[in-house]
């Protein structure tokens, strides 16, 4: 038994060697695909960092990031877990039928800034009253209010109901809710003909990923077809160009942030798809000071974030020029507005897109030269984010 014991020590201590140096020879990993995040690089060693803390903080992370094999480790932490039945994992929900979920308590939730944001935006709209501009306000309810019967046993949210609510207090007839339209339960094929000739057996009805926390295609679908109910340009002459054109399936390889945080290799992927007029080079799209023809970037799909084919990314200020005559429309938004512009390609002559928590010039004088302004976001990354919004907006 003794020898027993030894050798379990042994093995014990030469692994957590193998770990250790192993770790601090290997090359750092500067940026992790799968999490879509830089990590975190060796510290300096000085004084002045020991005695500030500030090294004691990076080595943890360093070593929690940079580990030997940190992928395997993590996968299999996370496997562990999910056998054992535990249901949380590094803040992923794991639900029923592959669909993982983004955990966001009633402690992660900040109320104060979400009121905080409506307040800037509520004088945002007064400040215009003056102009002829119609301005809406339109929060993505989470994919946990929306499928909360896929959500594991004993999963915490925050009050999402009440947050919704509270945004109507504030805005009244600017704000769009769409937590009905989102919780239809009838899936694409019986709700509408849309995505029926084309679409899989992937995301089929599913107005979000099962592995990312944006809304799907069809989602992102269903919610513009509220906005332009709240515009007044839904009508019945357009009716068979909203509810019939096929789209175009990008990719079905798709797996996104949540998955990123359990890499359980099982999980099925996820297919981007957008509308036929979305994929069309029939678009100047300005973007940092460099001008493109289409408002895909079809070589992020080659990579672990495929979400970034829409537009590449997320910037400051993004101008689309399309061939409609029409109005102007000012998008400020978060990453959800991405796959939501392409459904109003048609409607509108110019749609910017401004994104807060980089732009910062005067956006109360960007505004005044549009006809309809739409603040779009994840409802979660309204209330959480660090989107400076009085400063920004206000100027």
């Amino acid at each position: 038994m003794k020898n027993e014991n030894r050798i379990l020590t042994l093995t014990f201590v030469f692994l957590m060697a193998f770990l250790a140096i192993g770790t601090f020879i290997k090359a750092d990993v500067k940026f992790s695909e799968n999490e879509n995040r830089y990590l975190q690089s060796k510290p300096k060693l000085s004084l002045e960092n020991i005695f500030s803390g500030d090294f004691e903080s990076k080595i943890e992370s360093y070593l929690s990031d940079q580990i030997i094999g940190r992928e395997f480790w993590v996968e299999s932490m996370a496997a562990i877990e999910n056998s054992m039945g535990i249901k949380d994992v590094n803040g992923t929900y794991v639900g029923y039928n592959d669909r993982l979920f983004q955990r966001v308590t009633k402690t992660e939730f900040d109320e104060e800034r979400l009121e905080s944001n409506l307040l800037s935006i509520k004088n945002f709209i007064s400040e215009l009253k003056s102009e002829p501009i119609d301005v809406k306000v339109l929060l993505a309810p989470t994919a946990a209010l929306v499928y909360e019967d896929k959500l594991p046993k004993g999963a915490l949210n925050f009050d999402e109901n009440k947050a919704f609510e509270k945004a109507l207090d504030f805005l009244g007839d600017n704000f769009i809710d769409v937590r009905n339209t989102m919780k239809e339960s009838a899936s694409r094929c019986t709700h509408s003909s849309y995505y029926a000739p084309k679409m899989s057996g992937v995301n089929k009805g599913d107005k979000y990923y099962l592995t990312d926390h944006h809304w799907t295609g069809y989602g992102a679908f269903l919610a513009y077809r509220d906005y332009a109910k709240s515009i007044g340009i839904y009508k019945k002459a357009k009716l068979s160009r909203y509810m019939y054109t096929n789209p175009e399936i990008l990719t079905e390889d798709f797996q996104g942030s949540l998955f990123s945080k359990v890499l359980f290799t099982r999980y099925v992927k996820d297919a981007i798809e957008v509308p036929r007029k979305a994929v069309l080079s029939n678009y100047k799209v300005e973007i940092e000071g460099k001008t493109y023809d289409s408002i895909l970037f079809l070589d992020r799909l080659n990579k672990k974030d495929k979400y970034e084919v829409f537009f590449g990314g997320n910037y400051p200020r993004v101008d689309i020029t399309t061939k409609s005559k029409g109005e102007k429309l000012l998008i400020i938004k978060d990453s959800y507005a991405n796959s939501f512009i392409p459904y109003g390609l048609t409607d509108f002559e110019k749609i910017t897109m401004v994104d807060t928590r980089f732009y910062k010039e005067n956006m109360l004088e960007l505004a005044k030269n549009y006809d309809k302004i739409l603040f779009l976001y994840g409802v979660s990354n309204f209330a959480n984010e660090k989107l400076m919004m009085t400063a920004s907006i206000l100027g």
